[in-house]
């Protein structure tokens, strides 16, 4: 469910499984035992950041991370496998560190919900105004807050992948009017979820009707100064503007 093939060979990685892998990043201990009690034939060395990189990593043919580093990169004279902990791999195509014969797997698919429930949070938050309700709960002050629901807002969401549709079907469960920003808006289809859609070159023109506008796309040549002071002034003054990482770089 987590290897989802993107590059190479897919059949080589489940006959010719790593039996020697590196975790690297935050949470690479984590992940060395969940694969360590998994499989007791697999041998796995971990590492989580840059000052505990080896000089070498003989051997070590599966690299699990989602974080790149040329010294770690150029340390893995045998590597074979990697498996990005995210969905894009735009970074480690164009690599030239990693080998053309280099298989390379994504966690598309798995992080969906888990987002989408993170954007609904994040937008229900600053809209009631929990936020300000937990920093008085911790200063042991009492005020009364006064916040506005989902309903009946606007919600652009820039880029419709897994996550932009997980949190279109949220979105519309809270009774918000959604609105996909995508490339090509004439390829797409209403449907229950997403009313109406908007070519993401045009997002000036929706501007000010958004309530909210939530960027599920990544930080690439493309998207770089989508989300700029010009739109921002466009914007009604009560608009909310969030992001969702999911591994691809940051979001402009």
């Amino acid at each position: 469910a987590v290897c989802a093939p993107v590059h190479g060979n897919p059949a080589l990685i489940e006959k010719n499984s790593p039996v020697s892998i590196l975790t690297y990043g935050g949470g690479a201990n984590h992940w060395r035992s969940v694969i360590e009690s998994a499989s007791a034939d697999v041998v796995v060395t971990s590492c989580e950041d840059r000052r505990g990189i080896a000089d070498r990593y003989g051997g070590v043919t599966g690299l699990i991370s989602h974080q790149f580093p040329d010294k770690l990169l150029d340390n893995l004279p045998d590597l074979r496998w990697i498996q990005c902990m995210s969905v894009g791999v735009d970074a480690l195509l164009s690599n030239p560190r990693v080998p053309e014969e280099v298989s390379i797997t994504n966690t598309r698919g798995l992080y969906g919900d888990a987002v989408a429930e993170y954007a609904i949070w994040a937008m229900i938050t600053l809209f009631r105004g929990f936020h300000r309700v937990i920093a008085n709960q911790k200063k042991r002050h009492w005020e009364q807050v006064f916040g506005r629901g989902l309903a009946g807002k606007h919600i652009g969401i820039v880029g419709l992948g897994d996550v932009g549709k997980n949190i279109a079907v949220l979105a519309h469960a809270h009774s918000m009017q959604v609105t996909g920003i995508v490339r090509n808006p004439d390829d797409e289809v209403t449907s229950d979820t997403v009313e109406t859609f908007a070519a993401s070159c045009l997002l000036s023109k929706v501007a000010a009707d958004i309530d909210v506008l939530i960027l599920c796309v990544p930080f690439t040549d493309q998207s770089r100064g989508m989300v700029d002071k010009d739109l921002i002034a466009l914007m009604k003054p009560s608009c909310v503007i969030t992001k969702t990482w999911i591994g691809r770089g940051s979001t402009p």
